[in-house]
């Protein structure tokens, strides 16, 4: 057989054992207490307003994330808020 029948075998291989990869091995969901992000000013006064999807729209388009990690880290930093809030 000739060498670029080898060469598409092999390419056919690649791209079906990555799919296939990718679909039993869904990416994790984040854990939003070890996330790794300094809110913005902006984010801060959005979550203090409780303006909800202005905040979850500003931390995705920050942090690339989806939408329900971004929802994720919303609740989570809402609430670490209103308990610096109420420490004061």
């Amino acid at each position: 057989m000739a060498w670029y029948f080898w060469l598409i075998l092999a390419c056919v291989i690649n791209y079906y054992s990555s799919t296939i990869s990718k679909k039993l091995n869904p990416p994790l969901a984040l854990d939003v207490k070890t996330f790794d992000f300094n809110p913005s000013e902006k984010i801060k006064c959005l979550i203090a307003a409780n303006k909800m999807i202005e905040a979850i729209k500003e931390i995705r388009s920050e942090t690339r994330l989806g939408l329900k990690d971004s929802k994720d880290l919303y609740e989570y930093l809402a609430g670490k808020l209103n308990l610096n809030e109420k420490k004061h």
